[in-house]
């Protein structure tokens, strides 16, 4: 045990960086490891041939007899491409006016998709035949995109950044009649940062005849940081050598972010405009500088049930379905000290993830040949609910991947996966008292994963 430790404080200083990037639904991330990508993360919860089922399926750890470490890193690059198309700004019942992008920027926004590294790392420790400790450290959320700061909606997002780090300790206990379960706790650290432009010049000031709606703007930004605590549970039952089933629970408690609010001016902006955002209509924001903010962010429980099954010692198949509780994200509020608040609805749906994936290891030999595919929903209802934060849509996963065990205590998994993410529509208007900028126009999304594990034994 005393080796086990030492090589979980290795992993620990390994990941100094935390994660960010989305290539599952909204802002979750299914990237925890590597070897499970060229199968599209098939049969996640049933495979358990790695350490990466700490995460997956807690219970699968039975099936790792010594000591074992995986460290892997998955590079998710994004790209995500608007097209503006009538997005406008209105101020009470007074016609709508185009929304115009500031001096030097594009009305797109840019490519907003934002590359990054997700490393993770997992350790198991068999105690006994019966009884098996692992821990996980990884990245189950992430987000970032980011576009030009004079584009056409900045008045709803310039900047979203989510950060995670998950710590997940498990145990998990061999029962009879081929059935094991596993259970796990998490710690998890959240880091947020949200900017956006404020409209300062608009409503009051346009009634007494000043400028017109985009013509002076204020920077927002919003960032925070905590600590959250969840659970998982799996089950695993192997009916025989070349077939196994298997089922993992994952709870979340809500994440409570607390941090500060700044609000930059432009020395353009004329002081005579600012009294109209303090007052009760149009609503207050209590623009102070450097105020505490705080928000309650809700994390969706998820469900996993895969299958693993050996046709041949050279030919394997799995597949997997997955619920992701996701209507519990309805709206977040951000709560400043100074009394003001600001919301983003989201609305979103509950959504599914379904996987299937082959193995082939010719001759039995030190290869072996992954591929996979998946199609995973989106929680995004409708144009209207579409944020330019996160605009995302349904995927189509195709993956491919390589396994090749170098000796009995050491192993290297890479794989690569395209996202075919369906272009989408955005028609999502965000009010403040009188004033509503509407942000409309088309979305072209898809995303590259390659990722690489090295695996590693102790006897």
């Amino acid at each position: 045990m005393r080796r086990a430790s030492a090589v979980a404080a290795a992993i620990a200083a390994t990941l100094g960086a935390s994660a960010q990037g989305a290539a599952a639904a909204a802002f979750g991330l299914i990237e925890h490891g590597a070897s499970g990508l060229g199968n599209a993360y098939a049969g996640g919860t049933a495979i358990a041939a790695d350490p990466t089922t700490v995460f997956f399926n807690p219970a699968g750890m039975t099936r790792l007899p010594g000591t074992r470490v995986a460290l892997a890193i998955n590079y998710v690059n994004p790209k995500i491409d608007f097209h503006n198309d009538g997005s406008s700004v209105q101020v009470g019942s007074l016609p709508a006016a185009p929304i115009r992008p500031g001096p030097g920027d594009s009305a797109s926004g840019g490519d907003a998709g934002n590359a990054a590294f997700i490393p993770n790392a997992y350790l198991t420790h068999a105690l006994s035949e019966q009884l098996t400790l692992g821990l996980a450290i990884d990245a189950p959320f992430g987000l970032v995109t980011q576009y030009d700061s004079g584009w056409v909606g900045r008045y709803q997002a310039i900047k979203s950044d989510l950060r995670t780090i998950n710590l997940n300790p498990a145990v998990a206990v061999k029962l009879d009649h081929g059935f094991s379960v596993g259970a796990g706790v998490s710690a998890l650290y959240t880091e947020v940062e949200l900017t956006k432009s404020i409209d300062v010049c608009a409503g009051r000031p346009l009634a007494l005849g000043g400028p017109s709606p985009g013509t002076c703007d204020a920077r927002s930004k919003v960032s925070g940081d905590d600590w959250s605590f969840g659970y998982n549970l799996g089950l695993l039952y192997e009916l025989d050598d070349r077939t196994r089933f298997g089922i993992a629970y994952r709870k979340w408690m809500k994440a409570s972010v607390d941090g500060e609010g700044k609000f930059n001016f432009s020395s353009a902006t004329p002081l005579q405009m600012l009294p109209a955002l303090t007052a009760p209509s149009p609503p207050g924001l209590g623009l102070v500088d450097g105020t505490d903010a705080s928000a309650s962010v809700p994390l969706p429980d998820s469900v996993s049930i895969s299958a693993f099954h050996a046709l041949t010692p050279e030919w394997a198949v799995m597949a997997d379905i997955t619920w992701t509780h996701w209507s519990v994200v309805d709206t977040i509020r951000i709560d400043f000290d100074s009394g003001a608040e600001s919301t983003l609805a989201l609305d979103y749906k509950d959504s599914w993830r379904y996987s299937l994936g082959v193995a082939y290891t010719p001759g039995g030999g030190p290869l072996t040949w992954r591929v996979g595919f998946a199609y995973d929903e989106e929680p995004v209802r409708n144009a209207s609910t579409r944020t330019p934060r996160l605009p995302g849509s349904d995927r189509r996963w195709l993956a491919v991947g390589v396994g090749y065990r170098v000796s009995d205590a050491l192993s290297l998994d890479v794989g690569y996966a395209h996202l075919f993410v369906s272009d989408t529509e955005i028609r999502h208007g965000e009010s403040s008292g009188a004033l509503t900028h509407t942000l409309s126009g088309d979305y072209k999304l898809a995303v590259d994963i390659v990722g690489a594990q090295l695996n590693w034994r102790f006897h």
